[in-house]
C-alpha cells in the first residue's frame, strides 16, 4: 500500500501513469495475494479511480465532483484543497503527542486526489447524504449495489456491518493533523459526521468512539457518557 504521510509540494512530478504509483515498491515486495483472492484497504485504489473519472470524463477529478456532486446539493463550503487559496475559517491541523500538541506536517492534499483532498462541514455532509438517499447521484438500484458488502464487509468505499441490530454504513478517514468519519444508520433516518483537527493513533480511535456513543444515545442503547466533572473550590 502506497505511503503518502510524507508526500509535500516538493515533490517533482505528479502521478501520471498507475505504474508511477507503484514504483519502486512493486520491485522489493510480492503481492499478499492474488487478484480476487483476498481484500485490503488501499489509498492507492482510490486514486486510481480519480484518474480513471478523469480519463472518462475528460475533466479534471476536482472539477468533476465540484460540479457533479458539490453543485448540485449545495455544498458551498466543500472543494478540493488548494494549498494557494486562503479559505476562511478553515481549521489548522495538529498532532498530539501524549498531552503535547504541535502543528501538524505539511501535507499537499492535491497529490492524494480520490484518497482525500477535499475539506467540508457537518452541514455540507448531511446534505450529501441527503441527496444520497435519493435518486440525485445515483437510482435506487446502484445505491443499493454501492452499499452492498463485496467482501469482508466491505461495499463500494463503505464499511457496512451490523451493530446491535442496526445496520450501519460508516467509513472513516485521517490525513496530517486531521481525523474523520461518516455514519450512516439508513433504517433508523440516523446520520453522524465527526470531524477532528487532532490527529493520533487513539485519537483515530476516539473519533470512532465518539459516533458509537452518540448512535447510542439517539438509538436509546447504552452508553458510556463522558465523566462529569465537578467544581472544586479551594
Amino acid at each position: 500500500m502506497l505511503d503518502v504521510s510524507a508526500l509535500s509540494r516538493a515533490e517533482p512530478t505528479p502521478f501520471r501513469a498507475v505504474r508511477d504509483l507503484l514504483k519502486p515498491g512493486e520491485e522489493l515486495q510480492p503481492l499478499d495475494f492474488k487478484p480476487g483472492e483476498g481484500w485490503a484497504y488501499s489509498n492507492v485504489g482510490y486514486i486510481v479511480l480519480a484518474m480513471i473519472i478523469e480519463k472518462a470524463s475528460g475533466r479534471g477529478y476536482c472539477d468533476f465532483i465540484s460540479q457533479e456532486m458539490f453543485g448540485p446539493p449545495g455544498m458551498m463550503s466543500t472543494a478540493c484543497e488548494d494549498p494557494d487559496v486562503i479559505v476562511k475559517e478553515r481549521a489548522s491541523g495538529y498532532t498530539r503527542d501524549n498531552e503535547t500538541l504541535t502543528n501538524a506536517s505539511y501535507v499537499d492534499l492535491s497529490v492524494l486526489n480520490g484518497a482525500g483532498s477535499f475539506y467540508s462541514t457537518v452541514d455540507d455532509l448531511l446534505a450529501w447524504n441527503n441527496a444520497l438517499n435519493s435518486d440525485r447521484f445515483l437510482e435506487s438500484d446502484a445505491r443499493e449495489k454501492l452499499l452492498t458488502p463485496v467482501k469482508n464487509e466491505y461495499a463500494y468505499g463503505w464499511w457496512v456491518q451490523a451493530k446491535s441490530n442496526h445496520k450501519v454504513e460508516w467509513h472513516g478517514g485521517n490525513v496530517s493533523g486531521f481525523v474523520s468519519q461518516i455514519t450512516r444508520y439508513p433504517d433508523d433516518q440516523l446520520f453522524i459526521a465527526i470531524l477532528s483537527n487532532t490527529w493520533s493513533n487513539p485519537n483515530r480511535s476516539q473519533v470512532r468512539a465518539m459516533a458509537t456513543e452518540l448512535a447510542a444515545i439517539v438509538l436509546g442503547e447504552t452508553c458510556d457518557l463522558p465523566r462529569k466533572h465537578h467544581e472544586i473550590k479551594s
